[in-house]
């Protein structure tokens, strides 16, 4: 070796170890050292200030508070379940544990098929005498009664049950930040220290108040709904985890635990769970619609949505039946709950008939029909409740129907479905009555004080009533024709004697719309003075111009009609001359012939006749050339406002076209609305609600009406009450803005 030359053996010994050192600190050591710096700064990472952060401080606080939550839920469940036959279908509020019993409240408990309401105390030995002969359908009128007594009436009487808010984790500030998932919208998502967040977040986010982010969790006895809805960035998080199927199962399970154990229900679960599977699903949408139902009651309504769940619908009818006693009971204002009832009650028989399937069963549907005849027909002819007559006689009229059914509807009544044999005088009428039958003596029952009836015929060939009387307000004599539209009885065509002017006047309204035999009455009061002084066409039609065109309206006589449009101080406006024949249109001239060839070209007079003519005055004043752009021309506005006279019984206020899109503006019971229209298929949609210059317009989420035959029912019922039918859709929306029955701003937006 040439080190040999230079250095001695002691030298060359110390060079060996040198090398030796170099090379184990200097080569070997490097990877070493960094290999424990990194694994040092990976446990720092997971097991110290983030993960502390993250998870209450300490790994303890979500184990200690899932125990808490599942121990809870748990206990519920086997405080019911111990008795025999009961079975907790789905927890929603506190349960207590009595001598030979319990006490509940929101909680959907199911006895071998029979449903228990809302509130309950249960005595096992009483609740005996009464599952046997319900269960094996022995069960009569005098049974019915003394289980409404004891199981429904009975615990509304003890204290209430404290129902404990939702008490999960709080989440501060972010929840992608909070739960350490920040990494999952970078390039570092796929890295253990990222993998490790999500699977600690998808083992315990169902014990965190997701909707309260940034909040503190209530610790009252009292159950309030949070109206705050869960952050997007939650979402977010299961689009970056659905692609691996067991973060996507894991993520499913954990929303339900979250639901069980009270968390808020989002709408937006819906589309998470559309991938879950749909055994998932299934179960995911039982329970939504269940805390829907505990959710709305805490806000003090009941919607009227029928369910696609036997269990829920049944439970919906007792919630309802429950509280509206409990209303009477205290002397309340039941008249929302009452409509909310029978409305439930005839969209679930429509239903019925649709699916050709039973969505309640027989026991229900025969509590159903003793409750109807015992507790809510005798208040609605109570002149003493807190409801007006004209009121009561709306909703006497839709219990009616749904008494003895409804052939326009196409469904049967609980009078002919239910096994009960109930004696009673009730203005229902029985199943042996026919059809007129019951059609008179619910007209007897709310025949107006100011009618003096002399005589009342039943025509069972029209299945009308022909009536005949004195109004005594008036001092006129007259004749009626009755029918019943399944909801109402409306006066079809009425014959006035000596005043001819007045029955044609009057007679011109009844085609328009369907009203009422006191609001028919009211016609007659309000018109009496101008039909003795008026022609037909100028009480009608002359008067409607004269609102419409103050300044424009130039002649208004039986043969012809003049209407200037567009006129200012310096230059004349356009006018337009209708020609008339017994209140017929046979011609129209344009002082522009331009636009008058424009206009009898899309024009087709002989489809215009009497009862049309009115709306269409209005279209042929406002009519612009045809739009290339948008293709809405004459033939268009023609055709809207046929489709509103046949569905609506009147014309739109305005129809407004711009870039290819069609705006509607109408109005309903006093309620403005503006609705997108498709010429092609007839459908309003989206559809707003209108509060002028106020604000912008309120989209109603959902909403949508067809104009065609085969929707009719929906349009009547929407046109029959607009209130309720958005309620259905939209329970806060109508709870936000409209007051006493009519629209207004909230407070917010003022």
């Amino acid at each position: 070796m040439k080190e040999s030359i230079f250095f001695n053996k002691q030298q060359l010994q110390i060079i060996r170890w040198y090398n030796y050192l170099y090379t184990l600190f200097f080569e070997y050591g490097v990877w070493f050292f960094g290999f424990l710096i990194s694994l040092l700064v990976v446990s720092g990472l997971v097991m110290f200030p983030i993960f502390s952060e993250v998870y209450g401080k300490e790994t303890g606080d979500t184990t200690r508070i899932e125990n808490q939550m599942r121990t809870s839920y748990m206990d519920q469940r086997s405080v019911i379940n111990s008795f025999s036959g009961f079975h907790v279908q789905m927890l929603g509020g506190p349960v207590q544990s009595l001598t030979g019993g319990f006490s509940s409240q929101d909680n959907l408990i199911n006895f071998s098929g029979l449903i228990l309401p809302r509130t309950v105390l249960i005595d096992q030995t009483k609740w005996n005498t009464y599952a046997e002969p319900i269960l094996n359908s022995t069960y009569d009128k005098n049974l019915i009664n003394s289980y409404f007594l004891d199981i429904f009436v009975a615990p509304l009487q003890k204290t209430a049950l404290n129902a404990k808010s939702y008490a999960g984790l709080p989440v501060q500030g972010d929840i992608k930040q909070f739960f350490g998932l920040s990494c999952l919208d970078t390039i570092s998502a796929g890295s253990f220290v990222c993998q490790h967040y999500v699977n600690q977040f998808l083992k315990s986010f169902y014990v965190y108040d997701l909707a309260g982010v940034g909040g503190n969790n209530a610790t009252s006895d009292t159950f309030t709904v949070n109206t705050q809805p869960i952050p997007d960035e939650f979402f977010t998080i299961y689009e970056k985890l659905k692609y691996n199927s067991d973060n996507q199962k894991r993520f499913c399970s954990g929303i339900l635990q979250y639901l069980q154990y009270g968390g808020k229900n989002d709408n937006r679960f819906g589309e998470i769970f559309s991938d879950c599977g749909s055994e998932e699903y299934a179960i995911y949408t039982e329970l939504r619609d269940f805390l829907t139902i505990k959710e709305s009651l805490a806000l003090g309504y009941v919607d009227a949505k029928v369910s696609s769940s036997k269990l829920l619908n049944e439970y919906k009818l007792f919630v309802m039946q429950q509280l509206l006693y409990k209303a009477l009971l205290a002397s309340e204002d039941a008249n929302s709950l009452l409509q909310s009832y029978l409305s439930f009650l005839s969209d679930l028989l429509l239903k019925e008939s649709n699916r050709n399937g039973e969505l309640i069963n027989q026991f229900t549907r025969d509590f159903t029909y003793w409750y109807n005849v015992s507790i809510v027909d005798p208040y609605l002819k109570d002149e003493k409740s807190k409801i007006d007559k004209e009121t009561r006689n709306t909703l006497t009229t839709r219990l009616f129907s749904i008494h003895n059914g409804n052939k326009t509807l196409n469904f049967t009544g609980l009078a002919k479905q239910t096994t009960l044999t109930i004696d009673t005088t009730s203005t229902l009428g029985t199943p042996e009555k026919s059809d007129s039958q019951n059609l008179e003596e619910l007209f007897r029952a709310n025949l107006p004080s100011q009618f003096r009836l002399t005589s009342l015929t039943n025509q069972e060939e029209t299945q009308s009533l022909v009536v005949k009387g004195l109004d005594r307000d008036t001092d006129v004599r007259l004749e009626a024709v009755i029918k019943f539209d399944g909801v109402k009885l409306y006066v079809e065509k009425v014959s006035i004697s000596g005043n001819k002017a007045l029955e044609s006047f009057v007679n011109a309204l009844l085609e328009r719309d369907h009203y009422v035999f006191v609001k028919m009455l009211q016609l007659i009061s309000d018109n009496l003075a101008i039909a003795d002084q008026s022609s037909t066409l100028k009480l009608d039609l002359c008067t409607e111009l004269k609102q419409k065109y103050p300044t424009g309206l130039l002649l208004c006589s039986d043969s012809k009609i003049q209407i200037e449009k567009g006129q200012t101080e310096q230059v004349s406006g356009t006018i337009y001359t209708f020609l008339l024949q017994k209140g017929s249109l046979i011609g129209v001239e344009i002082s522009d012939k331009i636009l008058e060839t424009k206009v009898l070209q899309n024009l087709d007079i002989g489809k215009i006749t009497k009862d049309t003519l009115a709306p269409m005055i209005p279209v042929i004043v406002n009519y612009e050339p045809k739009d290339e752009i948008s293709g809405f021309g004459m033939k268009e506005q023609l055709l809207v406002n046929d489709k509103f006279m046949k569905y609506f019984s009147k014309a739109p206020k305005k129809v407004e076209v711009s870039g290819g899109s069609v705006r509607i503006y109408f109005e309903v019971e006093g309620i403005n609305f503006i609705g997108g229209y498709d010429v092609v298929t007839n459908r309003l949609a989206p559809i707003s609600l209108d509060f002028g210059a106020a604000r912008k317009p309120i989209i109603i989420q959902k909403m949508e009406l067809n104009l065609d035959d085969q929707h009719r029912d929906d349009l009547n019922t929407f046109l029959l009450n607009p209130i309720n039918y958005v309620q259905k859709i939209n329970p806060n929306l109508v709870k936000k803005y409209f007051v006493d029955g009519k629209l207004t701003l909230s407070q917010e937006n003022k």
